[in-house]
C-alpha cells in the first residue's frame, strides 16, 4: 500500500475511527403498498366515477393503486318522486289525488252501482268505495269500478268519459284526449310540458305513446279542416265585397312568412340557410279581422329519418315522408311560396290587387309575374309593412355616417349608446305623427302628405330644443299649456336631451325623418298596414264530426 500524499490526508480515516455502521447487518425492507378501500357504490353514482365524458367513448376511466377498489354497483337511488310514490302505494294515499272525470257518466255510475248492491245484498251496510287496483287510464280518461268493503260487492267497469263515435275498427277514442290534442296545437307546450302540469296537479300524467297517437289523428283533421275554412273565408270576402258593391273577385292581402329558426341567423357562419319549415301566410286586408285566405306549408325535414338520406328526393322512399321540399331548395323563396297561394285564390275567383309585405320580400313579384304571364287580370298594387319599415328606418339611423359625432356625449362608447337610444326614438317619432295623422285626416292620404310635410321641419326643430314648430304642426309633441314635450315623456331619451344648433345637425336629422315620412314612402305606406303572424284556430266539434262520418 503506497504512501497517501501529505494534501490527501486530511480526508481520509484516522486511527482509531469506528464506522456507523460497524456490526450492523443489511436487510432489504419494502413499504407495504397503499391500498384503496373497497367501496360499493350506488348504480347512478358508479356511471358517474367509472364513464368517461363523451358517452360514445364506452371505455372505463381506469382506477388508479390509491383510489376506491369498486364492487359491483348497488340498485340506484332512490329519488324523491320514486319514495313518495311507494309511500302512496303502501299507505293508500292515491285516493288524495285528483282524475278528470264526465259528471254525467259518473252519476250514471253510481246510481247503477246503489241500485245493484241493494239489490244483491239488502242487508249490507258496507261502506262502497273505488277499486284503484282495477282502474284503468285512458290517456287523461279513466275506466273505474266499484267495491264494497263489507261484501263480495264489485261492479262492473265504467268508461267515466264520453267517446268519439267512429265508422273505423278497434276502441273508441276518449273526447278528452283529442280536445287536450287541439290545445297543444295551438300553444307552445310540449307533450313532457304536459304531463308536468298533470304531476304537478296531482293527477296521473297520460304516456307519451298515447298523446302522440292522438296527436298524429288530430293534426291530419286539424290540416283538413283549415283547408275547408279558408274556403269559406274565400266566399265570405266574395259577400262582402257585394254588398259593398265592389268588385266581388278583387281582394287585398297581407302576406308574410314564419320559420322555426332566423332566416338570417346563420349570416356569416354557414353557407346554408338554418331554417327547415316555413309557414307562408296571406290574410285578407278588406276587412278589419284580416283573416287568413291562404297558407303553404314547406318542410325539409322527414319523420322517417331511416330511410330519407340527404341526397334522397321527396316522397321516393318507402313509409310516409313528411318534406315536401328537396333539401337543397331555398326555404327563403317568398316569391315560390306566394304563387302558389296565389293561385289558390285565382282557382276560386279571386284576384290581388293591393298587397302588402316586409321591405325586403319577394312575394309582391310573385303577383306581378302572373299578371304579366296572364294568369291574372289586376294589375297589383305594392305596399310596405309599416312596422317592418320602421326596424329598417332605425337601422338607417345607426349606420348614418356623422350621426354619431352629434350625439351630446364625451366617450365614444356613451356616443354609441345614445345613438341606438336616439334611433328608437326618431323611429317612434315619425310613426307616431304619421299614426295621428292618419286617424285626424280620416285616412285621406292627400291631406296627411301636406300635413306630414309641415311636421317633418318640426320634428328636426323638435331634437335640438325648439319646439314652436311642435305647436303649430306636431300632433304628438306640444308645449302648449304645460303639456310634456316629446322629449321629456321619451322612454328612450334624457329629459334633457338636445342635438346643437347648426346647418350640418339639421341636414342629419332631415335626412333620418325623411326616410319615413319622404313622399315616396308615405307613397308605399299609405294604407298604414302590418303583417301579421296569426294562427288557425279550431275547435274540438270539428274532430269529433269528423271522426263520426
Amino acid at each position: 500500500m503506497g504512501l497517501i500524499p501529505w494534501r490527501l490526508r486530511k480526508y481520509t480515516f484516522q486511527k482509531g475511527n469506528k464506522p456507523y455502521n460497524k456490526g450492523k447487518k443489511y436487510r432489504n425492507k419494502t413499504l407495504p403498498a397503499e391500498k384503496g378501500k373497497f367501496v360499493r357504490l350506488p348504480k347512478d353514482l358508479y356511471d358517474l366515477v367509472t364513464k368517461s365524458v363523451h358517452k360514445k367513448n364506452v371505455q372505463l376511466i381506469p382506477a388508479s393503486t390509491k383510489s376506491a377498489r369498486f364492487l359491483r354497483p348497488k340498485p340506484p337511488t332512490k329519488t324523491e318522486v320514486e319514495k313518495c310514490a311507494e309511500n302512496e302505494t303502501k299507505t293508500g294515499s292515491e285516493k288524495n289525488s285528483f282524475r278528470l272525470l264526465r259528471i254525467n257518466e259518473l252519476e250514471q255510475m253510481w246510481n247503477e252501482v246503489f241500485i245493484e248492491h241493494r239489490q244483491i245484498s239488502p242487508m249490507c251496510t258496507g261502506f262502497i268505495s273505488w277499486d284503484l287496483s282495477a282502474e284503468q287510464q285512458r290517456g287523461a280518461a279513466w275506466r273505474e269500478k266499484a267495491s264494497c268493503n263489507e261484501c263480495s260487492y264489485h261492479s262492473k267497469m265504467f268508461n267515466l268519459y264520453n267517446e268519439v263515435i267512429a265508422k273505423k275498427r278497434g276502441r273508441r277514442t276518449a273526447a278528452i284526449n283529442l280536445s287536450i290534442q287541439v290545445a297543444l296545437n295551438h300553444i307552445a307546450i310540449s307533450t313532457t310540458g304536459l304531463q308536468k302540469l298533470f304531476l304537478g296537479s296531482n293527477i296521473p300524467a297520460p304516456s307519451t305513446s298515447s298523446m302522440q297517437h292522438s296527436a298524429n289523428v288530430v293534426s291530419e283533421i286539424i290540416e283538413e279542416y283549415n283547408q275547408k275554412d279558408l274556403v269559406q273565408k274565400r266566399k265570405l270576402i266574395k259577400e262582402i265585397n257585394i254588398l259593398r258593391g265592389d268588385n266581388p273577385n278583387i281582394i287585398n292581402i297581407q302576406a308574410d312568412g314564419m320559420y322555426n329558426n332566423p332566416i338570417y341567423s346563420g349570416m356569416g357562419k354557414t353557407p346554408f340557410q338554418p331554417a327547415t319549415q316555413c309557414t307562408y301566410n296571406m290574410l285578407e286586408n278588406n276587412t278589419y279581422k284580416h283573416s287568413i285566405v291562404s297558407t303553404r306549408q314547406v318542410s325539409k325535414l322527414c319523420s322517417n329519418k331511416s330511410e330519407h338520406k340527404t341526397k334522397t328526393k321527396v316522397k321516393s322512399h318507402k313509409g310516409h315522408c313528411s318534406a315536401n321540399i328537396e333539401m337543397h331548395d331555398s326555404i327563403g323563396s317568398e316569391e315560390r311560396w306566394a304563387k302558389d297561394c296565389l293561385l289558390d285564390l285565382k282557382n276560386d275567383g279571386l284576384e290581388v290587387q293591393e298587397i302588402t309585405t316586409d321591405p325586403d320580400s319577394s312575394a309582391f313579384r310573385a303577383a306581378e309575374s302572373l299578371f304579366k304571364a296572364g294568369t291574372t287580370n289586376t294589375q297589383p298594387i305594392h305596399f310596405l309593412d309599416t312596422r317592418h319599415v320602421s326596424a329598417n328606418h332605425r337601422n338607417f339611423i345607426k349606420k348614418m355616417s356623422g350621426l354619431k359625432e352629434i350625439m351630446p356625449a364625451r366617450l365614444v362608447s356613451e356616443k354609441d349608446k345614445m345613438l341606438k337610444r336616439f334611433a328608437l326614438d326618431m323611429a317612434a317619432r315619425c310613426q307616431a305623427e304619421y299614426n295621428a295623422a292618419f286617424d285626424k285626416f280620416n285616412m285621406d292620404s292627400v291631406r296627411v302628405k301636406v300635413h306630414l310635410s309641415y311636421a317633418c321641419h318640426a320634428i328636426v326643430s323638435c331634437y335640438q330644443g325648439d319646439h314652436n314648430g311642435c305647436t303649430k304642426y306636431s300632433l304628438v309633441c306640444s308645449n302648449r299649456n304645460s303639456l310634456k314635450t316629446w322629449t321629456e315623456k321619451s322612454a328612450y331619451l334624457k329629459n334633457n336631451f338636445k342635438l346643437n344648433k347648426s346647418e350640418n345637425t339639421a341636414a342629419l336629422l332631415r335626412e333620418c325623418v325623411k326616410y319615413r315620412l319622404g313622399p315616396t314612402m308615405l307613397n308605399r305606406t299609405c294604407k298604414n298596414t302590418n303583417t301579421q303572424k296569426k294562427l288557425k284556430q279550431l275547435t274540438v266539434q270539428y274532430v269529433q264530426l269528423y271522426l263520426a262520418m
